[in-house]
């Protein structure tokens, strides 16, 4: 006689990380913005089409060459996924068509500075400082720590949305950034938003529309991620190094400190682009970050909707054998040559953390560096001005011993390799 089960005694999957994030509340104005915006025609209110975009882009510069035509047919793709799959409520149609109108723009003005003055293209960036590491291990910190040192200098939020005259474009770009903390102040507990502020290379990079892992934060846009392969990261990275060449010719500097978490997924097109890159790895207890990213992401992407990040999306900072994947993946390329052992770094973050001073002196140790006096008093200074305390508390689900258990058999060779301590049992 066969056995009918009930289904509401049968023991049911738990909720992935993903599934389990639960949204904040919505500031009350954003909140009334969005219900009064579920009653209009957003698709033709705010429009997010390839034409209009473009349109109006040309039509704000002035300018119409957008430089190498590797660009168009993402864009068109990306244009289409936040139309149709991103589920953006009113603010978020808002922000997600003023950030494409400013990258389009932004491309306008570097390619119109080329063709002003085509020396820009001999322009050099010479073995940059380059952070790369799983998301959440102390790399926005030790991005900014690196460019208090007067011998170096660090891309800012402001100089990736306006890459042309920067400066006098700063009250812009503070306002826009700023805006992500004002639609969701939670934002402020997971990553500083500023004009100031240093930046992912990213950012610049999305300017070539084939850099999903910013251009997603405008969207959740499964069929375009999925569409992007190496070449498409390759010519991302290309087109930032091309900005950050711009940049620099503005305003001559020393050396570069870059910093890319995603890269730790291809670093060998990285060295391509940049072959004398020094790599720094930040390595932290791979769940307890994973756990943090989880919160960051979802928080991020809820500034523009409702809808929760699923499989597909980000998975190499959220899904757990992904995330474990992509840590591991380099171990091959280590061992291969691929990744030059001379050329890479590793720190680890509970060293950051107690001494950021040592930790940095050793990392310049390692590539034939010295740390000066001035650099150890600027660092000294702002982190005594800039206490971890002075931001709000970042809150997570650390998540319950059992799915911490299996997740540590995910990453035991990326743990074991590195020698990564667990902040977490």
């Amino acid at each position: 006689m066969a056995t009918t089960l009930d289904p509401a005694t049968e023991p049911t999957a738990p909720l992935s990380r993903r599934q389990a994030w639960k949204a904040p509340a919505r500031p009350e104005w954003v909140q009334r913005l969005n219900d009064e915006g579920a009653g209009l025609d957003l698709y033709g209110v705010v429009p997010l089409d390839p034409a209009s975009l473009i349109a109006s882009a040309t039509r704000n510069t002035g300018l119409s060459n957008f430089g190498s035509p590797d660009w168009r047919e993402p864009f068109e793709r990306l244009v289409a996924s936040l139309d149709g799959e991103a589920q953006l409520n009113l603010v978020g149609r808002l922000m997600t068509r003023s950030d494409l109108l400013m990258m389009l723009e932004a491309r306008l003005r570097v390619e119109e500075l080329y063709r002003q003055h085509p020396e820009i293209e001999s322009e050099k960036i010479e073995a940059p400082i380059w952070v790369l590491g799983q998301g959440r291990t102390g790399t926005t910190l030790l991005q900014t720590l690196l460019s208090l040192d007067p011998e170096n200098r660090t891309l800012s939020i402001c100089e990736a949305m306006f890459p042309v005259d920067s400066a006098a474009h700063f009250a812009a770009a503070d306002h826009r950034i700023r805006m992500w903390n004002r639609v969701t102040p939670q934002v402020e507990s997971v990553h500083e938003f500023a004009g100031h502020e240093a930046i992912e290379t990213i950012m610049i990079e999305s300017c070539a529309f084939q850099q999903p892992a910013w251009l997603n934060l405008l969207g959740l846009s499964p069929s375009y991620t999925a569409a992007m392969g190496p070449e498409n990261l390759s010519n991302a990275l290309e087109y930032g190094k091309r900005i950050l060449k711009a940049i620099q010719w503005q305003n001559p500097g020393k050396r570069w400190v870059l910093k890319s978490p995603d890269s730790v997924r291809y670093v060998p097109l990285v060295l391509q682009c940049y072959p004398d890159a020094r790599l720094v790895w930040a390595h932290r207890d791979p769940v307890k970050a994973m756990a943090s990213a989880v919160n960051m992401i979802g928080t991020l992407t809820y500034v523009r909707s409702d809808q929760k990040v699923s499989e597909g999306m980000f998975d190499a900072i959220t899904d757990p054998a992904m995330t474990a994947a992509s840590l591991e993946q380099p171990i091959g390329w280590i061992e291969q040559g691929v990744i030059p052992k001379a050329h890479l770094f590793n720190l680890q973050y509970d060293t950051l953390m107690r001494d950021p001073v040592a930790a940095i002196a050793e990392a310049y140790a390692y590539f034939g560096l010295k740390l000066g006096e001035p650099a150890r008093a600027a660092i000294t200074a702002h982190l005594a001005a800039n206490p971890r305390e002075s931001r709000p508390e970042h809150r997570y689900d650390q998540g319950e011993a059992g799915r911490i258990a299996q997740e540590r058999t995910l990453f035991d060779r990326y743990e074991r390799y590195f020698g990564v301590p667990r902040e977490i049992a």
